[in-house]
């Protein structure tokens, strides 16, 4: 990136579910000098700290990590350290999934030797906390900048479960805080003045009323004149709210990294179909576009 002279990055953690917490430390090892990532505690109280110990970064411009709903996990033990350290800018639809808790499986055949296929429990053993001292158990990691959600009509996350363990706190450990020149306060109130001009973005708030509706209308007549009215009703009101991304100019231009690992061009140089819808995805999407305006005004 320092080769390429690359002005900012836009780390897009949208629908990423997590995986190995050590990726996520290494990730948010590129972007600090180096210090505590994440603080795991068992039931007994026995804590631990996931540190970067390598001096140096990868990266020393701007970061804005995009988020979500489904950002889950690890991708929240990532966001929440960025966001601690002040490194980078979280912009986001909302608070992150909450999943802030480590689960093993217990076979019940090894402990009782029945003959009988017993199955397994899953057994909650550990908590994440982030290095300031919060847990991203059920409330997850709130966004810096929000942005309208597509699915707010979705009741999901770890806030939403009956049984969910609370979020909890314990003392933050010692880290050394970004020099950001920037201040959240700022980028948001800039961001919400584009976002209620931005059409295909002011028109989600729309789009989420009539899903909701639509969600709590339980009523349906079961007469089938009747009942093909009341679906065309719906299909027109969500037609009407739905925003167009696919139309227009594109508002970025897309160009990938030459990379070994992606395919290789097709039959007369042609790019893999994939990559180019995913290339043409990109550059229509509202939410990506927003988050580059966010790294202009943190360049500023």
């Amino acid at each position: 990136m320092k080769a390429l002279k690359v002005a900012g990055v836009i780390l897009d953690i949208r629908g990423n579910g997590g995986g190995l917490l050590g990726e996520a430390v290494t990730m948010t090892g590129a972007l600090i000098d180096r210090g505590p990532v994440v603080q795991v505690q068992d039931s007994r109280g026995t804590r631990e700290t996931y540190s970067d110990d390598n001096a140096g970064m990868d990266f020393d411009g701007p970061v804005v990590v995009l988020v979500d709903r489904f950002s889950a996990s690890a991708s929240e033990i990532l966001a929440g350290a960025l966001q601690d350290y002040h490194r980078a800018v979280i912009v986001g639809t909302g608070p992150t999934h909450g999943k802030g808790t480590v689960q093993t499986l217990a076979e019940l055949d090894r402990v009782v030797r029945s003959g009988v296929d017993l199955g397994s429990l899953k057994v909650t053993v550990q908590q994440f906390f982030r290095v300031s001292g919060s847990s991203t158990q059920r409330e997850g990691v709130t966004p810096d900048i929000l942005l309208p959600d597509p699915a707010a009509h979705v009741e999901t996350g770890e806030r939403t479960l009956d049984h969910a363990i609370p979020w909890s706190q314990i003392p933050a450990v010692p880290h050394d805080m970004w020099p950001a020149k920037w201040k959240p306060t700022a980028l948001a109130e800039r961001s919400a003045a584009r976002v209620a001009k931005q059409p295909a973005l002011a028109k989600i708030a729309s789009l989420t009323q009539v899903l909701k509706a639509s969600r709590e209308d339980t009523r349906i007549p079961l007469q089938r004149t009747a009942w093909e009215a009341h679906r065309k009703q719906q299909r027109a009101a969500l037609d009407a709210a739905s925003p167009d991304l696919k139309s227009g100019p594109a508002a970025l231009a897309v160009k990938s990294l030459d990379d070994p690992s992606l395919p290789p061009p097709g039959p007369g140089g042609k790019v893999d179909d994939r990559l180019a819808r995913w290339r043409d995805t990109v550059a229509r999407d509202p939410w990506i576009e927003e988050c580059a305006n966010v790294l202009a005004d943190m360049a500023k």
